[in-house]
């Protein structure tokens, strides 16, 4: 059974923040109120970005629903009025209006694939194709073609890393303080769901085991929260998260550990040591110990083998 994606709403979005304080020796030209027009006067050659909004009104008079105004020399859809018609997307000359999701906390506002240099010459806030946000994306939801970074929707989790890296500000998202996931160790069923889909290892726990979570490691992706089937995480802010946070490197002088691995087959896994040593860094601490051999089961549906080993660790100190 093929099972079919909900597909989520889209608005228009301006990716331009080429406003007139923003945009270096942006081209105004007198008597002209059509984007198309001065697109083809101001020409390729132009000192100006020439991928930004141009400000002349085209799509605020093209929209049914007065949904897009202009603000400062370029373009702003009101979020609330938009009806997903396309009708601005189609008549833009420069392709600087896109379709995003509904919701999406962050955006690429920019268009320009000129080179790092020449953006910087021309906008203050444009991408400079430094990809640090790429190289920063836990999720894998930062793309980078013809100098031009963009999002990947469907992996984008709104964790807002990508815009805390952007040096240039070219990716729009709200940075207010950010908090950490806190698991309740009363609704927590052990289920390892969080665990599993934490993409910088910050939950720790055995299954059926309350789980808990590695505040210095903690991004606030908030992803964690969002699949957990009790509702038994939230997201705590990181002022709050102070007093646990010293809680936590006053008492943890030893952790159990759970470590999983996976074979390819039955020959592997035959001759498997009852115990092996384990080492490891957790809250800037060196802990090691043993792990005892606690199951080898056949992964369902292939010819794998999954084994656990379980122990603690302890610190050197």
């Amino acid at each position: 059974m093929t099972v079919k994606k909900t597909k989520k709403r889209v608005i228009a979005r301006i990716t331009c923040k080429g406003t007139l304080c923003n945009a270096t020796n942006k081209s105004v030209i007198e008597g002209v109120t059509d984007c198309k027009v001065a697109h083809e006067m101001i020409g390729s050659e132009s000192e100006d970005c020439t991928y930004g909004c141009l400000g002349y009104g085209t799509c605020v008079e093209e929209c049914p629903f007065d949904a897009i105004e202009l603000i400062d020399g370029i373009a702003h859809v009101i979020e609330a009025k938009c009806k997903s018609c396309r009708k601005c997307v189609r008549v833009c000359p420069r392709e600087v209006i896109a379709m995003i999701p509904l919701g999406q906390e962050v955006v690429v506002d920019c268009n320009s694939h000129d080179a790092g240099k020449a953006v910087k010459d021309k906008c203050k806030v444009g991408c400079i194709s430094c990809q640090l946000c790429v190289k920063a994306c836990p999720f894998f939801a930062m793309d980078f073609t013809d100098k031009l970074a963009t999002i990947n929707y469907d992996n984008c989790t709104n964790c807002k890393i990508c815009a805390d890296k952007c040096p240039t500000k070219a990716i729009t998202a709200e940075l207010s303080p950010r908090g950490v996931a806190d698991i309740s160790e009363e609704k927590c069923i052990g289920c390892t769901v969080c665990a599993q889909i934490c993409p910088v290892a910050a939950i720790e726990g055995f299954r059926d085991e309350t789980h808990h979570v590695k505040i210095d490691m903690c991004i606030g992706c908030t992803v964690c929260a969002k699949v957990c089937p009790v509702n038994a995480i939230e997201m705590v802010e990181k002022d709050k998260s102070k007093i646990a946070k010293a809680k936590q490197e006053q008492t943890v002088t030893s952790y159990q550990k759970e470590l999983v691995k996976f074979y390819d087959s039955f020959e592997q896994i035959k001759d498997l040591s009852e115990t092996i040593d384990y080492s490891e860094q957790y809250n800037s601490e060196h802990f090691k110990g043993s792990l005892s051999l606690e199951e080898a089961s056949r992964v369902d549906f292939t010819d794998g083998f999954r084994v656990v080993y379980r122990g603690e660790l302890s610190t050197d100190n």
